[in-house]
């Protein structure tokens, strides 16, 4: 990317500079993958096993509102709006290239495990912060190196005789998340294994990492899949029972607060809904809902979901740029670290795909070059 203005007519501001080198970087990346373009995965659809239903119940609030006409009527609407982007999952052209720049078969394993990290590092996560981590555990596995942090358990600084667990070395600025010690359970187990996430003791992970490995036969139920019906019921009963804003606050009871302080429905922030179907039958019941949603559609399972993510991004409070896919995203991402690092894109991308690098958060992370972290934070 060095002196890709050369040769302009005036010089531009540094918001205008940082402009066009995005522009450009996007450009090449463009034409990297111009021959993949159109490209769509042709992988087998498996529907992923279930837990045994046992005597588990779904969520009351989350029943009535997956029963409710309007509901339905307005979660329709919604997929509709949300139509143009129902390939959202589709990373087809990633898999292609690796398979061109390592070779098919070493290509789609590497994608596929990339894939495998996109599961646990989306926990609470946006989709570029969610790509920067996914690419660093893939490092780490692509070269069998451990991680470069490890889980300690330390006093429990509110609750005396009690511990709580935490990251050592605190992950660097830009990485950390709300979710960031189950993030590190997950991807330390999955590096550990060589396997990919249980899809019955991991539901949404699993099927969010198939998603994206293109088998779209089932559907990740995330916070906003999970809000949604709920929120167009407007019921109190769908807010939650335990909050938790950032790491680090103390939890607290949103349905009550709701009750006892006379909050209006309207005026409720996202955050105090349920986003997180409270057992498999819930989970059960809402990817059931989705693929109904999708059969009366024309669309296969994930497609309603994302569908429905973006077609009810603003109600749900959706952080991620609900216009691009998972592919523009991933791209974002690459160009982005080729500003922030003064490289060309395609170097970057072909040092992740080679196992000399990773998206670092404040760049890209490459072996032998100097690595600076921070940014993009949630």
């Amino acid at each position: 990317m060095v002196n890709l203005l050369k040769g302009a007519g005036k010089k531009l501001s540094k918001a205008a500079e940082q402009s066009a080198l995005y522009d450009e970087a996007i450009a090449r990346l463009e034409e990297m993958f111009g021959k993949y373009a159109g490209a769509k995965p042709n992988v087998p659809q498996v529907t992923f096993p279930r837990a045994p239903a046992g005597r588990q119940t779904v969520d009351p609030a989350i029943e009535r509102a997956i029963a409710d006409k309007g509901v339905k009527d307005k979660m329709l609407e919604a997929i509709q709006r949300g139509r143009h982007l129902a390939g959202w999952y589709n990373m087809e052209p990633t898999r292609l290239l690796w398979g061109d720049i390592s070779g098919p078969d070493i290509g789609t394993q590497r994608f596929n495990r990339l894939q495998d990290y996109m599961g646990p590092t989306s926990s609470q996560s946006p989709v570029d912060l969610n790509v920067g981590n996914a690419s660093r555990w893939n490092y780490y596995d692509m070269n069998k190196l451990p991680p470069d942090e490890r889980l300690v358990n330390i006093p429990h600084p509110e609750k005396p005789g009690k511990t709580k667990e935490q990251l050592d070395p605190a992950p660097p600025e830009g990485y950390g998340s709300k979710g960031q010690i189950g993030q590190f359970k997950s991807a330390s187990s999955m590096l550990a294994s060589g396997q990919p996430l249980d899809p019955i003791k991991y539901p949404k992970t699993s099927r969010y990492a198939g998603d994206l490995k293109g088998n779209t036969a089932n559907a990740a139920m995330d916070a906003h899949a999970t809000r949604a019906p709920l929120m167009l019921l407007g019921d109190p009963e769908g807010l939650a029972t335990s909050v938790k804003l950032k790491a680090g606050d103390k939890a607290f009871n949103a349905r009550q607060k709701f009750f006892d302080e006379n909050w209006n429905l309207e005026d409720v922030p996202v955050t105090w809904w349920k986003d997180v179907p409270p057992n498999d039958a819930s989970y059960y019941a809402l990817e059931d809902y989705y693929k109904m949603l999708g059969r009366e559609v024309g669309l296969d399972p994930a497609e309603a979901q994302a569908s429905g993510w973006v077609g009810n991004a603003g109600l749900t409070g959706v952080k991620t740029d609900p216009t691009r896919t998972a592919q523009e995203l991933f791209n974002t991402r690459v160009a982005n670290q080729a500003v922030k690092r003064n490289m060309d894109p395609r170097d970057i991308l072909t040092r992740m795909m080679t196992g000399q690098g990773y998206l670092g958060l404040g760049g890209a992370a490459l072996v032998g070059d100097q690595f600076l972290p921070g940014g993009d934070q949630r």
